[in-house]
């Protein structure tokens, strides 16, 4: 019965490691809704208050349909090579430190 209260100090330490693993993971759960509803806004932005449009010299600027939808496209693309290179990032360090969870 000596090594009881150990035990029960292990066992503490272990669950109290294992809820502050399951905090960082759900922590990233608003990060993600708060990108998401940036790109949303950006795609839906009046075209006529962009960089794109104001930079464009009055004789150059495409009709105000087609500017919204390039605009919209030269954005989707962007974002979409960012979430994809930062979810490739994400995916490796997570097996990263799932094998060095598994050997340490």
């Amino acid at each position: 019965m000596a090594g009881s209260p150990n035990l029960a100090a292990v066992n503490a330490a272990g669950q109290a490691e294992s809820n502050h693993r399951r905090s960082r993971q759900l922590s990233f759960c608003p990060l993600q809704a708060a990108s998401s509803s940036t790109v949303w806004q950006r795609l839906h932005e009046d075209h006529k208050r962009t960089e794109f449009w104001v930079l464009l010299p009055k004789d150059f600027r495409p009709p105000g349909a087609y500017a919204q939808w390039a605009n919209a496209m030269v954005l989707r693309e962007a974002y979409r090579w960012f979430a994809q290179f930062s979810a490739a990032i994400c995916a490796g360090l997570w097996v990263l430190v799932l094998v060095l969870s598994l050997f340490l």
